[in-house]
C-alpha cells in the first residue's frame, strides 16, 4: 500500500500456509521498488513456493536501493527458501537466516545486474536441490558473498548440480566469494557417485573472480584433498 519510493520495515510476523499457488510468486514477496526495505525476525511456513523473494527493485546507477534481511526462519517444506532476482543497482545483505527442507533450491540468487549481495550466518539444511543457486548476473560487475555459514545435508533428491551451482555470470567484473564457511553432508544414497558434487560450476565467461577459499568441506573431502 506504501509508494513504491517510500523506505519499508515488515518486523515480527509469523506467515503460515500463504502463497499456496503453484503460480504465484512466494509467501512474501518485495518487488518493483525504488525505497529501501527492512525485513527482521519473520517466520515463514507451509508456501507451496518460495517462502520470501526479492524481485525487480528498481535502484538507479546514482541511487541504488538497500534491502536488509535478519532473523528470518524458514523452518520446513517451502518449494524453495528465499528467491532473490531480476533486481537492477540493488545492495542485498542477508544475516541470520535459517532455511530447512526445501523441496527446492534453499536459496536462488539470479539475474541481478550491478548490484552487491552479502550473506553471512545462513543455515541451510536438508533440502532436495541445491543449497544455493547463482547465476545469470550478468551485468554491471554484480558481486554475491557468502560467509559464516553452515550447509548440510543438502541436493538430497537431485543431486546432480552440487551443493553450490554456479550457472554463467559475468566473473570478469562481478565476482562470487564463500569464505569460512561449512560444507557437510553425511546423508544421501547419491553421495558416492561420479556426479554428485559439493560445488558445480557451469559457468561461461573469462577472469578469475571465483574464490572459495578458507571452508571447511567435512571430514571425508577434506581427507582427500590433504593426501594430494
Amino acid at each position: 500500500s506504501q509508494g513504491r519510493n517510500s523506505s519499508s520495515t515488515l518486523s515480527y510476523v509469523q506467515i503460515k500456509n500463504a502463497g499456496a499457488s503453484n503460480y504465484g510468486n512466494g509467501a512474501l514477496e518485495v518487488r518493483d521498488r525504488y525505497g529501501d526495505v527492512s525485513i527482521n525476525h519473520v517466520s515463514i511456513t507451509g508456501t507451496n513456493n518460495s517462502a520470501l523473494t526479492v524481485t525487480y527493485m528498481r535502484g538507479q546507477s546514482n541511487d541504488s536501493v538497500n534491502v536488509h534481511m535478519h532473523h528470518v526462519k524458514i523452518p520446513y517444506r517451502n518449494r524453495r527458501g528465499m528467491d532473490i532476482r531480476n533486481n537492477n543497482y540493488t545492495n542485498v545483505h542477508v544475516s541470520d537466516v535459517q532455511i530447512h527442507n526445501p523441496f527446492y533450491e534453499g536459496m536462488n540468487v539470479e539475474y541481478n545486474n550491478n548490484s552487491k549481495l552479502h550473506f553471512v550466518n545462513l543455515d541451510i539444511k536438508d533440502g532436495d536441490r541445491e543449497a544455493i543457486r547463482i547465476g545469470y548476473n550478468q551485468s554491471g560487475g554484480t558481486e554475491v558473498k557468502v560467509e559464516l555459514s553452515n550447509f548440510v545435508n543438502n541436493n538430497r533428491r537431485e543431486y546432480y548440480n552440487g551443493m553450490i551451482w554456479l550457472g554463467n555470470y559475468d566473473y570478469t567484473n562481478g565476482s562470487v566469494t564463500f569464505n569460512n564457511n561449512n560444507f557437510i553432508h553425511d546423508d544421501s544414497q547419491w553421495a558416492n557417485y561420479s556426479n554428485w558434487y559439493y560445488v558445480k560450476v557451469e559457468a561461461g565467461g573469462n577472469g578469475d573472480m571465483i574464490d572459495m577459499t578458507s571452508n571447511y568441506w567435512g571430514p571425508v573431502v577434506t581427507a582427500e584433498m590433504d593426501s594430494l
